[in-house]
């Protein structure tokens, strides 16, 4: 009868396999192809490595498809020499940031198709919530807008109302859900 292998001992430290390496080595890739995005000020912002900014440059101007693969494999190499935990930490943050003015547009569009719609209504709500609000320039470009959409006209006012509600409204977060319990009222 054949003896089993003998585990090694627990002292010993063990070293990641061949593919956990190239699993590694992919990551850092994909890092660094989302560097390539960037603009030069955030790879500045994120102190890189002079030669690997000056990758980056080329890899943006590098239009052949098997170059640009092989130009982000060299990218990955020099990734591999430094630390990246605040470049995953940076692209997350500014993925979040891009995430949440996402949903705020997404938010104060609602809220001017929701004025267009319901009118004085909606505008009393408005300024219940926000009494800080011009009433006066309010009012009129909802009017503006809703007589546009009634004659079918080009949006610029629903596009002039978006405008004046993003940059006076920034204390209110408007959720669906809010939206859709003060229709119901």
């Amino acid at each position: 009868m054949k003896k089993m292998p003998s585990s090694p001992p627990a002292d010993e430290t063990e070293t990641p396999s061949k593919s956990q390496l190239k699993r590694d080595a992919e990551q850092i890739r994909k890092l660094g192809a989302e560097l390539v995005k960037l603009s030069e000020k955030d790879w500045q912002t994120l102190q890189l490595d002079l030669s690997l900014q000056e990758a980056l440059k080329q890899c943006k101007q590098i239009h052949s498809n098997a170059a640009h693969k092989r130009q982000l494999q060299y990218i990955g190499k020099l990734m591999r020499q430094t630390d990246n935990s605040h470049i995953s930490a940076f692209l997350q943050q500014k993925k979040t940031l891009l995430a949440n003015a996402a949903r705020e547009h997404k938010q104060l569009e609602q809220l001017r198709d929701k004025l267009i719609a319901q009118g004085d209504e909606a505008i009393s709500e408005l300024l219940k919530d926000d009494p800080t609000v011009d009433r006066q320039k309010l009012r009129q470009l909802v009017l503006a807008a809703r007589k546009a959409e009634k004659i079918n006209s080009s949006p610029a006012a629903a596009r002039a109302l978006f405008r004046f509600l993003r940059d006076e409204i920034t204390s209110i977060v408007y959720e669906p859900a809010n939206l859709s319990s003060r229709n119901a009222n």
